[in-house]
């Protein structure tokens, strides 16, 4: 029997691209899907695009938050999958991501607590800035490199992760996924590596990942959390980290995306 899945979208004032981040997410044509929105009281034409799919819809509602972290975490409460996660309103799924997850997931019997693979990094019209080829998850990863070896837009995960690790932390309104993340490898859970590019991060001058501002909030949350988990820098870690990733990148076949990788750090 396919895992029910629940999804979940925190959305504000992101009208230009929600109505591609909801179809990214129908258009699974996922037979066990549990849809989920979470609108903070938009101002701009999201609450007219999230009718117009209403039916599709488990649950949704529009009204004030106190932020991405607190509507993402009223959507979980809500959900009853098996399988959990969230897609922001600007990003999306590609094409046969649950497909991919809930085989994964069936094939594992699902023993496993999170189900991952590759993200690309994708500009505002859709085209590919970067392509994030994930190794399997290594913790090293996520505790000493600046980037994460694993995204909430190619990720899924038990539902009953929140009973044992809790739920988002809502004092971190941008490196929230770091954390719950980070959380979950810390207190153990195991995950499995998809190798197929399940989602997209939008990159453009708007967004949380893109302004200066709130990339100093996020340079001062990646600082706070790793000084809660006690994770001091190490050079010798990180470079072993890479060591890891290129091995496995070298050994999956995946040439080009190495070489492209260090022109674009040259």
């Amino acid at each position: 029997m396919l895992p029910k899945i629940s999804v979940i979208t925190p959305s504000y004032n992101q009208g230009n691209f929600l109505e591609e981040t909801i179809c990214s997410v129908l258009d699974q044509n996922y037979s066990n899907l549990e849809y989920i929105i979470i609108d903070g009281g938009s101002t701009d034409n999201s609450v007219e695009i999230i009718k117009k799919y209403e039916k599709y819809l488990a649950y949704w509602v529009s009204e004030k938050d106190r932020g991405q972290t607190h509507a993402i975490n009223k959507g979980f409460k809500k959900a009853t999958g098996d399988i959990v996660g969230w897609m922001n309103s600007d990003d999306f799924y590609y094409k046969n991501t649950f497909q991919y997850v809930s085989s994964a997931y069936v094939k594992t019997n699902g023993k496993f607590d999170v189900y991952f693979g590759n993200k690309d990094n994708v500009d505002a019209d859709g085209n590919v800035i970067r392509a994030n080829l994930y190794p399997p998850f290594n913790i090293n990863g996520i505790c000493y490199t600046e980037n994460m070896n694993i995204s909430n837009q190619s990720a899924l995960w038990k539902r009953y992760l929140f009973q044992k690790i809790g739920y988002l932390d809502e004092d971190i309104h941008f490196a929230m996924d770091f954390e719950f993340f980070l959380r979950m490898a810390i207190n153990g859970a195991s995950f499995y590596h998809i190798d197929e590019t399940l989602g997209a991060l939008r990159m453009y001058e708007d967004n949380k990942s893109s302004d200066q501002e709130w990339l100093k909030v996020k340079s001062n949350d990646l600082k706070n959390i790793r000084a809660r988990y006690g994770i001091k820098k190490s050079k010798l870690r990180k470079i072993g980290y890479y060591i890891y990733k290129m091995s496995y990148l070298i050994y999956s076949g995946k040439y080009e995306y190495l070489r492209n990788y260090w022109i674009s750090k040259s």
